[in-house]
């Protein structure tokens, strides 16, 4: 038989414990509203790195006033979407004071804890609260609504006897989850096939002039000296690029549009056989060329069109016009000589019109390809020699030794514009060593329809604080946020998941 003392603890323990309110079921006995008896802080939300799990953190700590011994304060978190519609509940805490504490851990040694509808957590003491508090942690799989939620923290307050104290509600917005963090970043660089043999042209427009109606290269007349001084230094520079061997040479002759069409051509044709032998006299090798070809191309009207379309005339309009209506060259030039009166055609023959009556020079070379140790010495002296794949073997190097690319790139997206891989390399180092985003978007803009395209315009919209976007670009190019996405290295195919 028992002692008496025992029967009595029974009876001592069920008293306290009879005070207690069951978990989610007390809501009627409950006063609504009142402020929280809690402190709730350093909310710290997350995403795993493989983006299926969110994580949320907070802490519980107490307020001026304590909680009595008999107190007890039932906390149901819940994470909810922002605009309310979706919530999913995470296990309410409980936080109790001295006595009521006491009354459970007893009932706990023997049975277990009051039947609830909604189980408990955790059950804590006041006195957890002191210090640094009680930290809170919860894990669910991720949904994007959960990006941009909030955390909603319900207090039910209890004394003895189920005595409603109130109800109260704090609400912590989540924010700060990304897609997908910097650290996550990946920024591919391709190298394209190597090119045994290149092709280099170059280009120079001489100004040299000529008398009215004659085509002996003077000289002494208007700046020919120093017009041919440019062209004798333009040759000679393109003839001593290493590695570049001389396969051809046209040289063409054009017109201002005045006078009739046939004899301009031919006028043109004898100006520039005539500045084709001012320069043989000094370069003789140029007739080494397997091409060496001189021509008279007659009346620039192509040449005027462009400057007149670049330019802000008053009649700019008119003459554009009278050029595109017109299909010969004699109705072109009545047309324009009778606009105003006259005045247009004699303002073009001082403006415009010399400056159509030029000599086109153009080489091409073979170029061998370069090894490493060339390749900074051709880029910064003609960059036009350089193929793609050597540009992007430079800036590689160039990484390698811990130096920024980013102008390697930038002059291979220039000189290559048509080429993808060029816009996709520029594209992400603008990203990398600028986090140049905006321009970022607007050179893989003209290439959206490669798929390769997806994952730095992510970025670079990530970069930009827009993450949804970020994450709608993936999910179209790749399903399910959380699937692995391709990732292209040196044009070798690799995956990693996100």
């Amino acid at each position: 038989m028992r002692p008496i003392d025992y029967y009595i603890g029974i009876l001592s323990v069920m008293g306290y414990v009879y005070c207690l309110p069951l978990a989610g079921q007390a809501g009627n006995k409950v006063v609504r509203g009142g402020n929280p008896r809690l402190e709730y802080t350093d909310l710290k939300v997350g995403r795993s790195t493989d983006g299926k799990v969110f994580t949320a953190s907070f802490n519980i700590a107490g307020s001026v006033k304590r909680l009595g011994a008999q107190e007890i304060v039932y906390i149901y978190p819940s994470l909810v979407s922002s605009d309310g519609k979706i919530k999913t509940d995470f296990l309410p805490l409980c936080i109790s004071g001295r006595k009521r504490y006491k009354a459970v851990i007893r009932r706990e040694t023997l049975g277990g804890n009051p039947d609830t509808s909604v189980p408990v957590k955790d059950i804590r003491k006041a006195g957890d609260l002191k210090g640094t508090g009680i930290s809170v942690r919860e894990a669910l799989s991720f949904e994007r609504w959960m990006a941009s939620g909030y955390l909603s923290l319900r207090e039910e307050m209890y004394g003895c006897a189920e005595c409603g104290r109130g109800v109260s509600q704090t609400n912590m917005s989540v924010t700060g989850i990304d897609l997908f963090e910097p650290e996550d970043y990946e920024y591919n660089f391709y190298i394209p096939e190597k090119v045994e043999t290149k092709c280099y042209e170059e280009e120079f427009d001489c100004k040299v002039t000529f008398k009215s109606a004659r085509h002996e290269l003077l000289l002494g007349f208007g700046k020919n000296r120093e017009e041919l001084a440019r062209l004798d230094s333009f040759v000679s520079r393109e003839l001593r690029i290493k590695g570049a061997r001389l396969r051809e040479v046209h040289i063409t002759g054009y017109a201002s549009p005045e006078g009739e069409s046939n004899y301009n051509r031919h006028l043109s044709e004898c100006r520039t056989h005539a500045l084709s032998s001012h320069v043989l006299s000094k370069y003789p090798q140029l007739k080494s060329a397997s091409v060496y070809r001189i021509e008279g191309a007659g009346e620039d009207w192509e040449g005027l069109r462009n400057i007149i379309k670049a330019s802000t005339l008053d009649y700019k309009n008119e003459v554009l016009s009278a050029i595109g209506r017109h299909d010969t060259d004699v109705a072109r030039e009545t047309a324009i000589r009778s606009l105003n009166g006259g005045k247009v055609y004699t303002d073009l023959l001082s403006t415009v019109y010399p400056v159509l009556r030029r000599t086109v020079f153009r080489m091409s070379f073979d170029v061998r390809p370069y090894m490493d140790d060339e390749l900074e010495e051709m880029f910064i002296t003609v960059p036009g020699c350089l193929s793609l794949y050597e540009m992007c073997r430079l800036a590689q190097l160039y990484t390698e030794q811990g130096k920024n690319p980013v102008n390697i790139y930038r002059k291979a997206y220039e000189q290559f514009a048509p080429d993808p891989l060029a816009t996709l390399n520029y594209a992400n180092a603008l990203l990398k060593y600028e986090k140049d985003a905006d321009k970022a978007l607007m050179i893989l803009d003209t290439i959206k329809s490669d798929s390769r395209s997806v994952y730095p315009m992510a970025i670079a919209h990530n970069m930009k604080g827009d993450w949804r976007k970020a994450e709608e670009l993936l999910e179209k190019r790749y399903g399910t946020f959380g699937m692995k996405i391709p990732y292209l290295y040196d044009g070798l195919t690799n995956e990693k998941s996100i």
